[in-house]
């Protein structure tokens, strides 16, 4: 999920984002029989480790989580993601939470889950797993190299994109 709870967002947004704590709810209604768990960078480094093994050992079967899962998080035995709001995240942080899962032997799966099925960034994502084509589409066609000095990640810099050109 892209938000922890909602209290930070905007009331006009809060009816279009899946938080940590609303998808909770939602999916202990939609799974009353599971173990549900909540991982957020709030939390304590003891208590991410303890929720952490709870999945990997099976107790907990559905873990939903902002983008802390993003990178060092290995279950093998996971099997499915659904990136919530998947138009609020870049193309390097879906494909690094498409990687939580299909580390096993088993079959997975990465649901995005999206109002805007137009936005290039999702179709990217549908249409390529390399992380090295995926990261040469995002700078030459997307987001472009970026403000150099500034804090925009998106535009053109010539000098990055002659470095690009010419390596």
């Amino acid at each position: 999920c892209p938000a922890i709870d909602l209290e930070d967002v905007d009331d006009d947004e809060k009816d279009k984002i899946m938080s940590v704590s609303k998808a909770k709810d939602l999916y202990m209604q939609l799974f009353p029989n599971a173990t549900i768990a909540t991982l957020d960078g709030k939390m304590r480094a003891s208590e991410t480790e303890e929720v952490l093994e709870k999945f990997r050992s099976g107790e907990t079967q559905i873990l939903i989580a902002t983008t802390v899962v993003e990178v060092g998080v290995d279950v093998p035995n996971a099997t499915l993601i659904l990136i919530e709001n998947a138009e609020r995240f870049g193309l390097a942080q879906m494909h690094q939470l498409r990687g939580r899962v299909g580390r096993g032997a088993l079959q997975s799966y990465c649901l995005l889950i999206s109002e805007n099925a137009e936005n290039d960034r999702i179709k990217t994502m549908c249409q390529v797993s390399d992380g090295f084509t995926i990261a040469k589409i995002d700078m030459e066609q997307l987001r472009k190299s970026g403000n150099l000095f500034g804090s925009e990640q998106s535009g053109y810099s010539k000098y990055v994109e002659e470095m690009v050109a010419n390596p």
